[in-house]
């Protein structure tokens, strides 16, 4: 669950990224109307898969976004809210590497997260739609103001 109080592209929401020579993944603000960019790297600069959503996470109000890599279908979503989730290929997976979990921020640098982000989840599965819905449909339990 993202609140952004100010729109910047690529401020970050969560990633495994030193932004250098240890990326994994980042999911972010991709542009200032709201649109949730998704990628996934192999290594250092080798993008292997980037997805912006076509919904948007609003300014000043709670958004729920979802971001996945389907390895075995050789893909990356994202999803806001409801919405349609949006897909694109991949051309690999990407790398494990030593770079360090980062909630608001890349390790490396970069523009920092302008708002609130609540129940960050990171599954090492994919998640079926339904229970992506289902965590939609759950909310927040009064823990975000």
């Amino acid at each position: 669950w993202v609140y952004p109080v100010g729109a910047l592209a690529f401020m970050h929401i969560t990633s495994k990224d030193d932004q250098s020579s240890a990326r994994e993944w980042g999911l972010r603000m991709a542009d200032a109307s709201g649109h949730i960019g998704f990628a996934i790297w192999s290594g250092g600069s080798t993008l292997r898969g980037y997805i912006q959503s076509t919904d948007i996470a609003a300014l000043n109000q709670w958004s729920h976004v979802a971001a996945w890599h389907d390895s075995a279908a050789a893909k990356v979503w994202v999803r806001v809210n409801a919405g349609t989730p949006a897909s694109a290929n991949t051309t690999g997976a990407p790398s494990t590497t030593a770079a360090a979990f980062n909630v608001g921020a890349a390790g490396g640098g970069g523009p920092h997260w302008n708002g609130r982000i609540d129940n960050a989840q990171i599954w090492h599965r994919v998640l079926t739609t339904a229970e992506i819905a289902e965590d939609y449909a759950n909310g927040l339990a009064g823990r975000e103001s």
